[in-house]
């Protein structure tokens, strides 16, 4: 039996930016402004152009946008031992910040030194993300050079590093108000619960 050929159904294409110019009567490039909030686009030609957008349920490709803007729109986490409870609640407040945001957030996880090495080394290449927190991982002075090089903004969380801004916990004096507070009451047995210490 002869197979019948398939038909393809425009309708059901998604729609493409160049579908939206065609509608609007305008350039792909007038749709390109007009998607980028710029103000070089007539607030006439703006709402037409949003018109087609809504009537054709035009979806900008998330890679296309990036391209355009020159960003990843991502933001990264390196993290050692990210599933460690201290850790899990930093990441909830990355994600936090973030969720307001138009950035999409990645997470590498650290197991080995051999991770530890590879992921920083892809990042300080730059255009893997438009901005890196590094977690409590010392960087060396060569690691420190590179993301400088390469401009790429990092925020440092329980490390201290000059080059960059850092969020360090003092846990020694911490644990010594903790300490002070609980003598004061009258306790003299005290014990500690924490996480294990981890080296990378």
């Amino acid at each position: 039996m002869e197979a019948l050929p398939q038909a393809r159904d425009d309708a059901l294409r998604p729609a493409t930016i160049s579908d939206v110019a065609a509608r609007a009567g305008v350039g792909v490039g007038t749709v390109s402004r007009v998607l980028n909030g710029s103000p070089l686009v007539r607030q006439e030609t703006r709402t037409q152009v949003l018109a087609v957008i809504e009537e054709l349920d035009y979806r900008p490709s998330q890679v296309a946008r990036r391209l355009s803007l020159g960003r990843t729109m991502t933001v990264a986490a390196v993290v050692p031992y990210f599933t460690n409870p201290s850790f899990v609640e930093r990441l909830r407040g990355i994600m936090d910040g973030l969720s307001e945001s138009d950035y999409e957030f990645t997470l590498l996880s650290v197991q080995t030194e051999q991770q530890r090495d590879e992921h920083l080394d892809a990042l300080a290449r730059g255009g893997r993300a438009d901005g890196v927190i590094i977690l409590s991982l010392p960087l060396a002075d060569l690691e420190t050079k590179r993301f400088l090089r390469a401009d790429v903004p990092v925020v440092m969380v329980d490390v201290a590093n000059p080059a960059f801004p850092s969020v360090v916990i003092d846990n020694v004096a911490g644990g010594r108000l903790a300490t002070e507070h609980l003598l004061a009451l009258g306790h003299r047995r005290i014990g500690v619960v924490g996480d294990p210490e981890v080296n990378l």
